[in-house]
């Protein structure tokens, strides 16, 4: 599985400032 993919994706998603500005 591709778990470590997924869950580095996610983080870097998190990073965003977009997303942070929800």
């Amino acid at each position: 599985t591709q778990y470590a993919y997924i869950y580095n994706c996610i983080r870097q998603v998190l990073k965003n400032p977009y997303f942070s500005k929800t």
